[in-house]
């Protein structure tokens, strides 16, 4: 641009002086600088002069000739394939020009210069090439850092929340998110903490509880459980620890505490393996329900093996002086919420319930007691022996109990 400026300011100046002659050499040594491709003259008519090389005619003098306020144009144009830029720079007819060409007219000349963009354009592609190469490094940068950042403040903490929620979903409810954040994934973390110690709690609270309480609690609406219950045909399994008091009298609280807890471990597990409930332990007692088509067949197992293990495996202390009595009873009871609504116990009551207790107070060391509804379930059962014994009288009955005594051998167990 200065080159073609200076070009045209030269030119007018020969022409302003008078010295037009001159002006085909200022012209042929202007276009010997190589940064300038061609120069021409065009009068106010648009005609080219000083016909160095072959004359042209240029649509956009038309413009220029045209225009009240003349003003220099600049455009590009591609010749053979090579960008170059146009510049046509109009001059004035001025006064002291008036004596030679007249005053009847506002232009006297238009001057073309016009230079190559190859260098510039050359320029300009290295400095995109650079440009993009910085870009790129700056991209690479600022994912660098964004990778980082992310993986130390979202990434990261996710995995861990993740990690803690696949434990517990495998039932391992000692997880704990630690994340040192305050921003929401570390709200987040303190919620799934909380959330994971809520469900420790519970986890152990259904220790203290049956799994028919529990099963109520999941069927209950928003409410709650609500007292009262249902009629039920189901077998209850009573099971007491003779020679309890004896022995809690003759040896520490802590030993004592120690076989107790053993042998309603041992009672428990078996009475879950044949798909009994655990409704309760009262001391050295524990209380048992069964339901389904094959509840009677089930208690009876479970009672069998509970005898065989306990008086044949080599692994249990003072099996000589410790014995299991066991009584099981099947019939029509109500199962349900009983107590306050602040304080209430999921159980079984009735009359068969309370002859399964009284049969499990008759059962000597040892011995498993059924009733004769019980009997009527497993009457035809060959797996088990079923004598039947003496009638007996319990509590709440005017007539005779008729009883039956189930034996079992080691094959049974």
């Amino acid at each position: 641009w200065a080159l073609q400026t200076a070009a045209y300011e030269g030119f007018r100046s020969i022409m302003l002086v008078g010295r037009a002659n001159s002006a085909r050499y200022y012209i042929d040594g202007v276009r010997a600088i190589p940064e300038i491709y061609s120069v021409h003259v065009f009068d106010r008519k648009g005609n080219e002069r000083f016909l160095n090389p072959k004359p042209r005619k240029r649509e956009e003098l038309a413009a220029i000739i045209a225009a009240k306020e003349k003003k220099p144009m600049e455009f590009l144009e591609t010749v053979a394939g090579e960008q170059f830029m146009v510049r046509l720079s109009p001059i004035a007819n001025e006064v002291r020009c008036y004596t030679c060409h007249g005053k009847n007219h506002d232009l006297r000349a238009v001057v073309e210069v016009s230079g190559s963009m190859k260098s510039i354009n050359d320029q300009i592609q290295q400095r995109k090439i650079a440009s993009l190469g910085a870009a790129v490094v700056t991209i690479l940068l600022v994912w660098m850092v964004i990778r980082l950042f992310m993986n130390s403040v979202v990434v990261k903490p996710v995995q861990i929340i993740e990690g803690v929620a696949s434990r517990v979903g495998k039932g391992d409810f000692s997880a704990h998110a630690n994340v040192a954040s305050s921003d929401e994934i570390g709200t987040l973390a303190l919620r799934i903490n909380d959330m994971v110690q809520g469900l420790r709690e519970r986890f152990h609270l259904q220790k203290f509880v049956s799994q028919q309480t529990v099963n109520a609690i999941k069927q209950a609406d928003n409410s709650g459980v609500r007292l009262g219950g249902e009629r039920k045909i189901a077998t209850v399994f009573f099971s007491d620890i003779r020679g309890f008091t004896a022995y809690s009298e003759k040896v520490d609280p802590e030993r004592v505490v120690t076989m107790l807890n053993f042998y309603l471990a041992l009672q428990s597990a078996i009475i879950k393996k044949y798909g009994g409930d655990i409704d309760k332990f009262v001391g050295d007692e524990l209380i048992a329900v069964f339901e389904g088509e094959t509840m009677v067949e089930r208690a009876v197992k479970a009672a069998v093996e509970i005898q065989g293990v306990a008086k044949n495996s080599p692994d249990i202390a003072d099996k000589d002086i410790i014995n299991i009595g066991i009584g099981i009873n099947t019939g029509e009871m109500v199962v349900g919420a009983m107590g306050s609504p602040e304080r209430m116990d999921y159980t079984v009551i009735g009359d068969n319930v309370n002859l399964g207790a009284r049969l499990c107070s008759a059962a000597q060391g040892g011995q498993i007691l059924i009733s004769d509804a019980s009997h009527e379930y497993v009457i035809n059962h060959k797996e088990f022996e079923l004598k039947q014994l003496e009638s007996i009288m319990v509590k709440g009955k005017e007539k005779p109990v008729t009883i039956y005594e189930v034996r079992w051998s080691n094959k049974s167990t």
